[in-house]
């Protein structure tokens, strides 16, 4: 049973946080087609930032429900990544301390950026 989020439990910085990720989810398959003839670096750092706004937000207790609805609004290539980093984020343990929640994010986004890095790069 899903139960239903207030408007008091959406605070002005976690909303902030969907509204962040929403924009990634849906730019970034247009950009991922767009990009073939630029650096790989560039779709990597725009991975890792919707990595890291999906941590955020999952650090600042949204609901993995709240975060796949945001995902529904992308594009088919953005919603099965956004899924995976979903996924991903919901693994990781949520803390309460402002300096832990920001070690977590940033593990996160290095995370998906050395990821996807070495990927694109193998050869």
């Amino acid at each position: 049973m899903i139960k239903s989020i207030s408007s008091k439990t959406i605070t002005p910085t976690l909303k902030a946080s969907f509204m962040a990720a929403a924009v990634l989810f849906g730019s970034l398959g247009a950009y991922a087609a767009d990009s073939q003839d630029d650096a790989p670096d560039e779709l990597c750092v725009d991975i890792a930032a919707m990595a890291g706004k999906v941590m955020q937000a999952r650090q600042e207790g949204a609901t993995k429900a709240q975060l796949n609805k945001v995902a529904q609004k992308a594009d088919e290539t953005s919603q099965a990544l956004a899924a995976g980093i979903i996924d991903k984020a919901f693994t990781v343990k949520r803390y309460e301390n402002k300096a832990d929640q920001e070690a977590q994010i940033d593990k996160f986004i290095s995370q998906y950026y050395n990821t996807c890095f070495n990927a694109l790069n193998k050869g």
